[in-house]
């Protein structure tokens, strides 16, 4: 009796048996802890493989077009390259919309083995084995609408080679910067138009072609908007009818698009007497935002290098085919677009209203620098190009993004790269998750 007393009142195993018993729940909660943190780590896996098949099935409809079904299989296949666990096959599902925009969903089952919980319910006598966290992913093209203004330059550098050395001659047998440009620009046109004929309204293309002056439609000769002053010689102004030529606004209106009220404010046209009206009138005419791709597509065929340089009318005239301002206003057919211009020229600035003024290259540079700021300042997203020469600072700065909105094409077929890349960043950005 004494024994017992003495085991029962003695403290030095109590704790050990206190701990064995108290052990048991506490591993039981590590093991299952142990089981969710697995858990969530298969069902991220998971997510992160249905999100991949999906975005890569919607970018691939947006490069080659495709069937519902086609794209159904494609995202399938994607999830399985993508996800080296288990997973029930029968529960992977994928279904795509192209009728009314462009969205893929998919969803899909996962099979994860369990420790602790096994062992809970082989107790209970239930069947924990296995978990099976499953996930849903949907991705689309949201796009709304989208107004692209592209601005090139056509002066007559343009019709010299592009090559490797950055030189070339005129008619040496060698594609021209200009041929170049027209095959890279009509590419673009093609890679933006969506493949679904439902989306292809929602966007739409404006061509400025520019020198140091821009033409446009001369029925515009009688319009508010337009000044049409004497030349120095009347009698040779007499020689000639209006083709459209106009060149920059006065000082203070030659950094904007803005509607003239009065006259100073008019776009004034290029005096007779002045060095591009030889070639003006031969000149591609700015094509305002239009669905017609095909009226693009003969516009950028049409481009004819001459002449001199002047950047900043190209850069007015783009912004104009972007915003409710005279003359064009057809950015109003449009619900909320995204507006973007992309420009590009291959030299410095050389002739314009500034210059015949005695400004200087800088002069022409600033004002291009400070159109640039009114365009970003109205949500207009710019991309720049330098095609061999031309000022980097003015163009770095005009971008919307120095590091990802300018390029240097070193030579003209670095066009085709640089259009491609521009093409695939505006769809990226628009290609996303539907959660």
């Amino acid at each position: 009796m004494k024994k017992l007393c003495n085991f029962l009142s003695s403290t030095s195993g109590n704790f050990a048996l206190w701990f064995a018993l108290a052990s048991v729940p506490l591993f039981g909660m590590a093991g299952l802890a142990i089981d969710y943190t697995r858990m969530t780590q298969v069902k991220a896996q998971l997510q992160d493989a249905a999100d991949t098949a999906t975005l890569a099935a919607v970018i691939r409809y947006r490069n080659s077009g495709g069937s519902a079904a086609e794209l159904e299989e494609l995202a399938k296949e994607n999830f399985k390259a993508n996800y080296t666990g288990s997973y029930n096959e029968k529960k992977l599902k994928a279904s795509a919309d192209i009728n009314d925009g462009i969205k893929v969903t998919l969803s899909v089952e996962a099979d994860n083995h369990t420790t602790m919980l096994n062992l809970v319910g082989k107790l209970v006598g239930q069947d924990f084995s296995t978990l099976r966290p499953k996930t849903l992913s949907q991705a689309g093209i949201g796009i709304s609408s989208l107004a692209i203004a592209l601005a090139v330059d056509t002066t007559g550098s343009m019709a010299e080679t592009g090559n490797s050395k950055g030189k070339g001659k005129k008619n040496s047998g060698d594609p021209t910067k200009m041929d170049v440009l027209k095959e890279a620009a009509t590419n673009f046109v093609k890679e933006i138009t969506p493949k679904n004929s439902g989306e292809k309204n929602k966007i739409r293309f404006a061509l400025v072609p520019f020198t140091d002056s821009v033409r446009i439609d001369k029925s515009f000769d009688s319009s508010d908007f337009i000044r049409i002053t004497s030349p120095y010689n009347k009698w040779k102004w007499m020689q000639y009818d209006w083709e459209g030529c106009v060149w920059d606004r006065a000082a203070a209106y030659d950094n904007n698009d803005n509607t003239p009220t009065v006259a100073e404010s008019r776009y004034e046209n290029l005096p007779a007497n002045h060095q591009a009206y030889d070639y003006c009138p031969n000149q591609q005419q700015v094509i305002p935002l239009t669905t017609n791709t095909d009226t693009i597509f003969a516009g950028i065929d049409a481009l004819n290098p001459n002449g001199a340089t002047n950047t900043n009318i190209g850069m007015v005239w783009a912004m104009n085919t972007l915003n409710n301002t005279e003359p064009y206003k057809q950015i109003n057919a449009m619900k909320a677009p995204q507006k973007i211009i992309i420009f590009l020229t291959d030299g410095d600035n050389t002739s314009s209203r500034i210059m015949s003024e005695g400004g200087k290259t800088n002069d022409v540079d600033k004002a291009m620098e400070a159109t640039c700021e009114n365009a970003k300042a109205q949500d207009i997203e710019i991309y720049t190009i330098r095609l061999i020469q031309g000022s980097v600072a003015t163009l770095k700065k005009c971008a919307t993004d120095q590091n990802t909105h300018f390029y240097t094409a070193k030579k003209a077929d670095d066009l085709n790269g640089i259009f491609s890349n521009i093409s695939e960043r505006i769809w990226n950005s628009h290609v996303a998750l539907m959660r």
